[in-house]
């Protein structure tokens, strides 16, 4: 964080996430999901025009993945993009190169239907 994030940025990331309610919970009480969910705040937090998201649906249960699902078509409609991967992304140069056995698992999910 470049120290232009506001106290109501961090709250509408929070609620943004389902997690506003669990904002003076200590993080180490938090479930795996719920951690998962506060890296996804963290991550739009600076209200990003890409977004570049490994394994967002990692220890998220079924109500947690509708959530997430419905943030990155949220970011579609804003025009922005975000890109979710399974293996490790590195990026140099501005060109995106994938470390696994997956090549296949970049998804622009905001670019399709």
């Amino acid at each position: 964080i470049q120290n232009k994030i506001s106290h109501e940025d961090i709250l509408k990331s929070l609620e943004i996430t389902g997690l506003l309610t669990a904002k003076d919970k200590k993080v180490k009480k938090y479930s795996l999901g719920m951690k998962q969910r506060l890296r996804i705040a963290q991550a739009i937090m600076e209200n990003p025009n890409i977004l570049i998201l490994d394994e967002p649906f990692n220890g998220l249960d079924k109500q947690g993945v509708l959530d997430i699902q419905q943030i990155i078509m949220n970011l579609k409609k804003e025009n922005k993009i975000a890109i979710l991967c399974r293996r490790i992304l590195a990026v140099y140069a501005g060109v995106f190169k994938l470390f696994g056995d997956n090549a296949a698992s970049i998804v622009n999910v905001c670019n399709s239907e």
